[in-house]
């Protein structure tokens, strides 16, 4: 007989995200933001990934489980999920 309903997850090190902030800004301005997660070392890229994918500029590492970064003026109106790749 077996049973099921309880999980063992193992952490790898994947980054995942938590927040942004301020997680909106203006078409016309560039905005800089905050990005809170865990495994974010080794940085690769940060984008918005759609409707158009955007890159941050200028990201910074300030540890694993932050970066700071800017998106740039003149990125087109819509909502975008936050992608973050790095080399793990």
């Amino acid at each position: 007989m077996t049973s099921s309903g309880v999980n063992f997850v193992v952490n790898g090190f994947r980054p995942r995200l938590s927040s942004i902030s301020p997680s909106s800004g203006s078409y016309s301005e560039a905005q800089e933001v905050t990005i809170l997660g865990v495994n974010l070392l080794e940085l690769i890229s940060v984008r918005l990934a759609s409707p158009i994918p955007v890159f941050l500029e200028g990201v910074d590492v300030i540890g694993a489980d932050r970066l700071e970064g800017t998106v740039p003026a003149g990125t087109p109106p819509g909502v975008y999920p936050v992608t973050v790749e790095t080399t793990r």
